[in-house]
C-alpha cells in the first residue's frame, strides 16, 4: 500500500487482515518498511509512518478488548474464550459505545465504564410484565428481546437483540428523507409510540431516552419497536441513574432537583420527536401546536386526545397512507 492510500485509512481493520496478534505484527513491519522515510522518499512518508504506527497500536488495543470490526462483520471475543461473529450492514457511534444493525439482529457494544447502565438495561428488558397473554402477544413485538449478553475479554459489554428485517432506525429514515417526514407519516409513527407509552403507563416504566436513534419503524406495518436507550430506564418513583443531554433539557426543574423517574417524561420525549421529524414545518397547525403543549396527566388520556382529536383536526378521517421505503433502500443510500 502506497503513502497516499495509507493516509486515507481510518481504522486498523482496513490494513490489518486479522485479529491475530502475530499476523498483525508481521503486516505492520512490512508496511513500515514500505513507508519509512529512510526507505521511501515521498514527502509525506514520515506522516504515513506515524499513521501506520498509530493504527498498529489501535489494532493491538482492539485485539486486547476482543472486538475486531471488518466490513460487514464484527468479531467479538468473549471472556469465556468463545468468539462470536455478527453480520451487519450499518454501524455508528452513540454516547455509551457503538451499535451495529443487521438484518435480524441489532447489537450494542458498551464501554466498560458504563457497566452499571448496561446491567440496568438487561434487568429492565428481562422483567417486562403483561396483564394477559393477549397483551404480551400485542406488546412484546414492539419491545427488545435479548439474544446474547456478552462480556468481552477486556470488560466491554455487548447486548445482541433480535430485530425484524423490515425495521429501520427512525434517525436513518429522517436522514434518507433529507431532514423532514411528511406529517401524515409522522401521525402513525407517533401513534405507535403513544400506544407503547400506554403500556409503559400501566407498568410504570420510564424509558427516559425515547428518540429517533432508539426507535425503529416498519413502513409497511405502520408499527415500530423501541430497541435502544434502555440503559437509562427506571420504574416510576425510582432514582434516575443517568439521562442523556436531550432528555435532561426536557426535564421539569422539579424532576432535575429530585432525580426521580416520571412516566410523563415519556410523553415529553414523544412531542420532541414530532418536532424533530417535522424539520421546521409549521403545518398542519393542530399537530404542530400539540407538540408545544404539556402532556396530559397520563399516557392513556394523552393518546386518546392525540388520536381522536389532534389527528382528526389535522387530516380528517383516519386512513392508511403508504410510506414506500425499505430497509435495503435506506441503508444503501445513507452509507
Amino acid at each position: 500500500m502506497d503513502v497516499e492510500k495509507i493516509l486515507l485509512v481510518t481504522t486498523p481493520e482496513q490494513i490489518f487482515s486479522t485479529m491475530d496478534e502475530d499476523i498483525i505484527h508481521r503486516e505492520y513491519r512490512k508496511m513500515m518498511l514500505d513507508v519509512h522515510p529512510d526507505k521511501n522518499k515521498h514527502p509525506k512518508a514520515s506522516v504515513a509512518a506515524s499513521h501506520v504506527a498509530n493504527l498498529y497500536k489501535q489494532a493491538l488495543e482492539k485485539v486486547k478488548i476482543g472486538v475486531w470490526d471488518t466490513p460487514g462483520i464484527v468479531f467479538i471475543k468473549a471472556n469465556t474464550g468463545q468468539t462470536f461473529k455478527l453480520k451487519y450492514f450499518y454501524s455508528g457511534d452513540f454516547a455509551l459505545g457503538k451499535f451495529y444493525i443487521g438484518t435480524k439482529h441489532l447489537s450494542y457494544h458498551i464501554k466498560p465504564e458504563h457497566n452499571k447502565l448496561f446491567e440496568n438495561a438487561v434487568s429492565m428488558i428481562s422483567s417486562f410484565k403483561y396483564k394477559s397473554d393477549k397483551m404480551k402477544t400485542e406488546v412484546s413485538k414492539y419491545l427488545p428481546n435479548i439474544e446474547k449478553n456478552i462480556t468481552t475479554v477486556d470488560g466491554e459489554r455487548v447486548l445482541v437483540l433480535k430485530k425484524e428485517p423490515d425495521m429501520i432506525r427512525l434517525a436513518d429514515v429522517l436522514k434518507y428523507l433529507k431532514g423532514s417526514i411528511d406529517p401524515k407519516h409522522i401521525a402513525w409513527i407517533l401513534s405507535s409510540l403513544h400506544n407503547l407509552c400506554c403500556y409503559f403507563h400501566v407498568e410504570a416504566i420510564c424509558h427516559n431516552d425515547i428518540s429517533i436513534e432508539n426507535y425503529y419503524i416498519s413502513p409497511e406495518g405502520h408499527s415500530g419497536a423501541l430497541y435502544g436507550g434502555w440503559w437509562y430506564s427506571r420504574h416510576s418513583g425510582e432514582k434516575l441513574l443517568s439521562v442523556p443531554n436531550r432528555t435532561f433539557k426536557l426535564m421539569p426543574s422539579k424532576q432535575v432537583d429530585s432525580k426521580i423517574a416520571s412516566r410523563n417524561l415519556n410523553l415529553e420525549l414523544i412531542r420532541d420527536i414530532g418536532t424533530t421529524l417535522l424539520g421546521g414545518k409549521t403545518d398542519p397547525a393542530p399537530m404542530t401546536n400539540w407538540f408545544k403543549l404539556p402532556p396530559m396527566k397520563n399516557a392513556i388520556e394523552d393518546y386518546k386526545i392525540w388520536y381522536n382529536k389532534v389527528l382528526i383536526d389535522s387530516f380528517g378521517k383516519h386512513k392508511y397512507v403508504k410510506l414506500d421505503l425499505t430497509s435495503k433502500e435506506v441503508y444503501s443510500k445513507i452509507k
